[in-house]
């Protein structure tokens, strides 16, 4: 940058949508009057960074008549708008959006898509659906840096438990029956279920498990 003993004339600002320019300006702390002070530029744009909406703040300081032009020229971080998904038969949107990583309304990091699909795609096979594929878009939002995210699901063909093998005072409690999907989840919650059912009864250390799942049979051993 040249022209570092010149006063500041104007300050413009390229790209910024998500505060106002005069709160990106007070934050690195140079106002139209000041000499440009490379510390103090350097110490802002830290301080803007911090804010946690930016991902690139570049500065140019160009001769403009008898001072200096400032500008600015700032990349976001977009914000996410919608989270729209298609192709769900068995799995709930509500179930899905709790399980993705991205939120609505918070900010977007692209470095975290395959940790996303990753994450989802494990949740799909503990709800029975090992075989489930599914692909993310970013399309830009018509609003100024915004996205949307554009979620297509193949869930594919579930996993059925076709038998279960339990004690057969336990079935009732654990709320599985032949025919129902595969879900771990729900097998969990009912094998937690039946051990509190126990230790109400006042069973001495009730053994529930582990259960193991195997050509569409269930088994779940129990020591009540």
């Amino acid at each position: 940058m040249g022209g570092l003993s010149e006063k500041i004339k104007t300050i413009e600002v390229e790209g910024l949508t998500r505060i106002k320019q005069e709160e990106l300006i007070d934050m690195i702390s140079l106002h139209i009057g000041d000499a440009i002070d490379k510390e103090t530029l350097r110490n802002g744009i830290k301080r803007a960074f911090k804010k946690g909406i930016f991902l690139d703040i570049k500065a140019v300081a160009e001769p403009n008549d008898s001072g200096i032009k400032l500008k600015y020229i700032v990349k976001e971080i977009p914000v996410i708008d919608e989270i729209n998904i298609e192709g769900n038969e068995k799995i709930t949107k509500k179930e899905i959006k709790k399980n993705l990583l991205f939120k609505e309304q918070e900010n977007f990091k692209e470095g975290f898509l395959e940790k996303a699909k990753a994450d989802l795609l494990n949740f799909y096979g503990r709800k029975g659906f090992p075989g489930a594929n599914l692909k993310i878009e970013i399309e830009k939002d018509e609003a100024p840096g915004k996205i949307d995210i554009n979620l297509m699901i193949e869930e594919g063909e579930p996993l059925v438990v076709k038998k279960i093998n339990i004690l057969p005072e336990a079935g009732d409690r654990i709320k599985i029956s032949d025919g129902d999907i595969y879900d771990v989840e729900r097998v969990e919650e009912g094998i937690r279920r039946l051990k509190n059912h126990y230790k109400e009864q006042k069973h001495i250390k009730p053994v529930v498990g582990p259960y193991e799942f195997k050509d569409g049979e269930l088994i779940i051993p129990v020591i009540p």
